[in-house]
């Protein structure tokens, strides 16, 4: 059997999906790391101005900064942000490549070299997951 590729509508979506969900890894690997920063920040400036009270020997500000670094020093941010695992719309997106693959391998096995199979075909009329492409008009529909 031939098969001629037409589209490959659930694994654009599967890569799409798979994107959106990397972004917002990112981003929150991101904002991690900016916490991160802010609050060695916050720490090191509670620091310095208890070292500072110190060396001028304020002892009541000395006293106050070595509770501050001990408070900003137990406040810090959660461990590493894990990945997030496939979503639904992932898995469903993967099904729908797995079950195109499915019916073209038993299809290939069942039928001869006399037939050919186009991959890849969208029934605008019988679509039923959402898509970021508007449909036709419906004049084209048919």
């Amino acid at each position: 059997m031939q098969v001629v590729p037409l589209s490959d509508h659930p694994g654009a979506m599967l890569r799409a999906a798979q994107g959106r969900r990397a972004a917002a890894d990112q981003d929150r690997r991101l904002a991690h790391t900016d916490a991160q920063a802010a609050h060695r920040a916050q720490v090191a400036g509670a620091r310095q101005a208890r070292d500072r009270a110190r060396a001028q020997h304020r002892w009541g500000a000395w006293l106050r900064g070595v509770f501050a670094v001990w408070r900003a020093s137990a406040r810090k941010p959660a461990s590493r942000p894990v990945a997030s695992l496939p979503t639904d719309e992932e898995a469903r997106f993967a099904a729908g490549a797995a079950g195109e693959r499915q019916v073209a391998d038993e299809l290939g096995r069942a039928l001869d070299e006399q037939w050919t199979l186009f991959r890849g075909y969208r029934n605008y009329a019988s679509c039923l997951t959402a898509s970021p492409w508007p449909s036709p008009p419906r004049s084209a529909r048919s």
